[in-house]
């Protein structure tokens, strides 16, 4: 009896876990992760000492959040086709067929990390991913890989609450909607690649 005070202050003085995305994504990348900057807008930046803009994080993460409300906000069903391409699933289980039309980007949640060990291609001059992609995402894309030119990533998500990113943010929108919508192919929603 005497415990008892002391279990009960414990209880009440503990925060519950954040409830951040939990879409279970393959994490294809393994960087330590240390957000040592914050955007005005409380996204975590992991930059690796590179210059990238704080302010365009967040004009491209509220762009991306208004453009979801508009686009769902009369309907916020995905068209079941498209919902089973796109791999839509509630915390990556269950299938699922809407969006909500408040939705609001969990900017606590978020890290957007800047490796150093990005490209630009001599191919493309697009900046990459020191991450090999396979042929089949290149070539859908009409994009032929060659021993000079291989497939890879331009954007990823490692431990579902980190956007891995060049600097210069060019799919950073295609990731946070990825990460925001639960679905893993956005480029087949219709009112989600509206935004992009």
């Amino acid at each position: 009896m005497r415990y008892w005070p002391t279990t009960l202050i414990f209880i009440i003085g503990c925060n519950p876990p954040q409830m951040c995305y939990q879409n279970h994504y393959q994490t294809l990348t393994n960087y330590a992760v240390n957000a040592t900057e914050t955007t005005p807008e409380g996204i975590g930046v992991d930059s690796s000492g590179q210059a990238v803009d704080l302010a365009k994080i967040d004009r491209l993460t509220d762009e991306l959040e208004a453009c979801l409300r508009t686009n769902f906000a009369d309907d916020p069903a995905i068209p079941a086709d498209a919902a089973a391409k796109a791999d839509c699933r509630t915390d990556g289980v269950t299938p699922k067929t809407n969006l909500d039309p408040n939705v609001t980007v969990k900017r606590e949640c978020l890290t957007v990390k800047i490796p150093t060990d990005w490209i630009v291609s001599a191919c493309s001059g697009e900046e990459v991913l020191l991450l090999p992609a396979d042929d089949a995402f290149c070539l859908a894309k009409g994009i032929t890989p060659t021993p000079e030119c291989p497939c890879r990533w331009r954007v990823a998500t490692q431990d579902d609450n980190t956007i891995v990113s060049p600097p210069g943010l060019k799919l950073y929108k295609a990731e946070l909607a990825r990460i925001v919508t639960g679905c893993n192919n956005v480029w087949v929603v219709p009112q989600i690649t509206a935004c992009l």
